[in-house]
């Protein structure tokens, strides 16, 4: 394979009431939670073996985490990969796969949540704020890979280009 491959995996939540409160909008009232999913895993990946990495991690593990190979998290196989970046969060685009509601398309995110009442049917309608009667929440980690080439597979930083970047290029931060 070549080229460049976008890796994500859905964590979901749901608000488990608790002090005497029933909404998440109320002070003092309970915790968001992935340990009493209904109809839905603590995670969803576009790879089966990124789900027990962010299990054991609850969530993405950390660059530190990452040089055991076992943490990885890289696909098997017969073609080498290597990651291009850290996990992030998607904040913008969630795929195909999920989407906001018509009236919060242009709101912003808090830490990259879609808010629910339920896990919406087919996905389509979250809201971009949390208010009184958001009872679950998804956000989507994204990550790129691309294959490494055999040539290339010992060396982790790109090879030189024959030509310098010329002075007008260059822009120095201070």
């Amino acid at each position: 394979e070549d080229g460049v491959v976008l890796d994500f995996v859905w964590e979901n939540q749901r608000w488990r009431p608790g002090g005497g409160s029933r909404s998440p909008a109320l002070l003092g009232g309970g915790t968001w939670t992935s340990a009493t999913l209904v109809r839905r895993p603590p995670f969803e990946a576009s790879r089966p073996d990124l789900e027990p990495l962010f299990r054991k991690f609850r969530g993405p593990p950390s660059l530190e985490d990452e040089f055991l190979p076992a943490n990885a998290g890289l696909p098997p196989g017969p073609a080498d990969w290597r990651w291009l970046g850290p996990w992030v969060l998607d904040s913008q685009s969630f795929g195909r796969d999920r989407t906001l509601a018509d009236a919060d398309a242009d709101k912003p995110l808090t830490d990259g949540w879609l808010y629910a009442f339920d896990w919406p049917p087919h996905d389509r309608g979250y809201r971009a704020a949390q208010d009184p009667t958001s009872f679950v929440r998804c956000r989507r980690w994204v990550r790129p890979r691309e294959a490494v080439h055999p040539s290339s597979a010992h060396s982790p930083l790109p090879a030189a280009s024959p030509d310098p970047p010329h002075k007008d290029h260059i822009k120095l931060f201070e």
